[in-house]
């Protein structure tokens, strides 16, 4: 996005953080900010920036990885009780980057900060914006499967009627921002998954992440290159409670309860033949695979 418009990105983000750390900013409406007065007259439409989400660069192995969950990750049985798998991308960068992406087809809903436009289809000010905190809404809206943001997440809802429990839910994070969400998903008896770039010697976003992981357990961090690309069925198998399981525990997709904590009930535990289950055979994938827009 930046050479697309001459942005100077250094400056850019030193303008950022002096709008947190001398104006009480939150980082989010920091750069959206930035990124109204940078532009100035030369606004572009939503639909101009949407062009340019086919230009972004993911880490490696996307979007392939969706192209093998597609040829491999549910065996047969799978399918004859009528487990699916969802993806779904909740971001703090530019939701409209990621609905014009390569990773849009693959995924069920995009959460992202959005701008409204004017009268002239310009953008002019933020309509929705997702801080790291925020972030947590949206786990909460996909288990409650309220997708509508007209829907009120707040609304009760009965754990035993949600389609997709926490349990099933395995959530990927590359940074800071996912903190919140890790925090939740562990709590809930979700799947936290941590992802690094290989290439990025100071991984300090990387870092400032682990904390949320339980750190009585070894934690759960992945070369990003590797989970995305190799390992994507050890995460689900991680998610039915198989992972690091004995050759044995695997062939009968049971976990072995002597050998590892309890667990939430999963998919492999609940009855597969009663009308409940059939709405909750979901398993869901989700975290950010891009950040702010660069």
């Amino acid at each position: 996005m930046f050479p697309a418009f001459g942005i100077d990105g250094a400056k850019f983000w030193a303008r950022c953080r002096e709008l947190v750390r001398d104006h009480g900013y939150d980082n989010e409406l920091a750069y959206m900010k930035v990124l109204l007065d940078t532009l100035g007259m030369d606004r572009p439409k939503n639909s101009e920036l949407k062009k340019l989400g086919a230009k972004l660069n993911f880490y490696k192995g996307l979007p392939e990885m969706f192209e093998q969950f597609r040829n491999g990750l549910l065996s047969a049985e799978h399918h004859a009780h009528g487990v699916t798998v969802e993806h779904y991308i909740i971001s703090s960068g530019l939701k409209v980057l990621l609905d014009g992406s390569r990773l849009q087809p693959y995924v069920r809903a995009i959460f992202g900060c959005e701008f409204d436009e004017d009268d002239d289809g310009r953008i002019m000010f933020p309509r929705r914006v997702i801080s790291h905190t925020q972030k947590t809404q949206f786990l909460f809206r996909i288990n409650k499967g309220l997708l509508d943001m007209s829907q009120d997440v707040n609304d009760h809802m009965e754990s035993d009627i949600r389609p997709i429990p926490f349990s099933n839910m395995i959530y990927v994070g590359d940074g800071p921002t996912d903190v919140p969400c890790f925090t939740v998903m562990k709590k809930n008896g979700g799947q936290a998954i941590a992802v690094y770039n290989p290439d990025d010697p100071q991984r300090a976003g990387f870092r400032k992440s682990l904390p949320a992981l339980n750190p009585r357990r070894p934690r759960q961090t992945h070369r990003a290159v590797r989970l995305l690309s190799k390992h994507a069925p050890a995460a689900v198998a991680r998610a039915n409670g198989r992972g690091n399981c004995r050759p044995h525990c695997r062939a009968t997709q049971v976990g072995c309860r002597n050998r590892h904590r309890p667990r939430a009930e999963t998919l492999i535990d609940r009855p597969l033949n009663t009308q409940k289950a059939k709405s909750r055979n979901t398993l869901s994938l989700f975290g950010v695979f891009g950040g702010s827009p660069r």
